[in-house]
């Protein structure tokens, strides 16, 4: 008996655009509603609801609870393998040729629920550098995991960073984002996560109201990052 997994039913349910929609706010949000969901994919609540039980068959999408295990049915990716089909997929939807990636980019802005842009790759690197992570090669020479060195659970755990619970999670815990060119190449995953939410909280960095997804770099930022993680930026 072929026992090969069914390639053309799982292109056939991530091929239509609101149903990717849907996995791809689920990729950022994590758990989220029918209702939610309609609004993220721009359909209907019928029309969600049609998608979602398509998404529930193939075994892409599952139920989970709200808060203290209330009535409220949630919904999110069934694991890894999943999100990081849905990551390279939305990857290669939204990629732009490379001779336009640096027109009127902003220097910070959020890639899914992590941080992109120059600001992004610039503390990839400081990280690198630091041997705070090292990097682990994938088989795919151009995709790479990330470990935390002993130093770097240290330094991030001074930082706020709760290294021993994100590594518990189900979900990737750190490795290069797959919507990131060679030329800007940040950190995705759960610790990218919690930086974003750890520099925001912070005051680092902030949102750019005139900018969608856009990020500002602000002062304290600038000497923070630069003293706690030897981040340097090189203005363009």
């Amino acid at each position: 008996m072929d026992h090969r997994p069914d390639l053309g039913a799982v292109a056939h349910l991530v091929g239509d655009p609101s149903r990717l929609k849907m996995l791809a706010a689920l990729l950022a949000k994590g758990k989220l509603t029918a209702g939610e969901l309609a609004a993220a994919a721009g359909v209907t609540p019928q029309t969600a609801s049609a998608h979602l039980t398509k998404l529930l068959r193939g075994e892409l999408i599952e139920h989970t609870h709200g808060a203290y295990y209330t009535r409220q049915r949630l919904f999110r990716l069934t694991g890894d393998d999943v999100a990081r089909a849905v990551e390279a997929l939305s990857a290669l939807a939204t990629a732009e040729p490379r001779s336009s990636l640096k027109t009127n980019e902003p220097r910070a802005k959020l890639c899914y629920s992590h941080l992109g842009g120059t600001l992004g790759s610039a503390l990839l690197t400081a990280l690198l550098e630091q041997t705070l992570l090292e990097p682990i090669r994938a088989r795919f020479n151009a995709v790479y995991e990330y470990r935390l060195t002993a130093e770097g659970a240290e330094v991030l755990g001074r930082f706020g960073v709760d290294v021993t619970g994100l590594q518990k999670q189900r979900r990737r815990f750190a490795r290069r984002c797959m919507n990131a060119h060679e030329a800007d190449g940040h950190l995705s995953g759960s610790l990218a996560d919690a930086l974003l939410k750890g520099l925001l909280a912070r005051g680092w960095i902030k949102p750019d109201d005139s900018k969608d997804r856009a990020l500002v770099l602000t002062e304290v930022g600038e000497d923070g990052l630069a003293s706690r993680f030897a981040v340097r930026l090189v203005d363009s």
